[in-house]
């Protein structure tokens, strides 16, 4: 991997912070992945820092999707092109301070502005993130059920995740 942008070294320091990790400048390359060099990141700075951020990717099949295998069949369906939202991280020392639910709406809704027709989503992987199952649900996401695989993410073991799918007949 090429050396980080700034940006990218300062977004790679809040998700090691927000999964509760070292924020090593000598490990930053381990929480990018090739998927951020073409995201759309959407981010919150609080105090001169990046203090929330999630990121959405646009593919035209599903097959192109990253991680593709872990969907199965769940998936079949969903009008392309289809967005792939993640990464939505806060970082600990703005949490409680409503961050994240700015953000949830625009994962929720802002890829259809970019000619998305369905948006992909995985939640409760990581103990951490167990709770987003009552957020999804909240912010109109539908459950499609438990993913048949693993994500390969940067922190200790997760589990399989659940899968999320919104299409634009759902947007607020």
């Amino acid at each position: 991997m090429t050396a980080l942008s700034p940006f990218l070294q300062d977004l790679a320091a809040l998700r090691a912070r927000a999964w509760g990790q070292s924020a090593d400048p000598a490990n930053l390359e381990r929480w990018i992945d090739a998927w951020d060099a073409d995201a759309h990141h959407h981010v919150i700075y609080r105090q001169g820092q990046i203090a929330a951020a999630f990121r959405f990717t646009i593919h035209a099949t599903i097959d192109d999707l990253p991680d593709r295998s872990i969907y199965g069949d769940l998936i079949n369906d969903l009008p392309a092109p289809i967005a792939w939202f993640s990464r939505l991280v806060v970082d600990p020392d703005f949490r409680g301070a409503g961050l994240s639910s700015g953000l949830d709406w625009l994962a929720a809704n802002e890829p259809f502005r970019y000619g998305a027709r369905s948006i992909l989503a995985t939640g409760g992987s990581v103990a951490a993130n167990r709770f987003r199952h009552e957020v999804m649900l909240r912010h109109g996401w539908t459950c499609l059920g438990p993913a048949v695989g693993r994500i390969d993410l940067p922190i200790v073991a997760a589990g399989p995740p659940r899968i999320y799918a919104r299409s634009l007949t759902e947007a607020t």
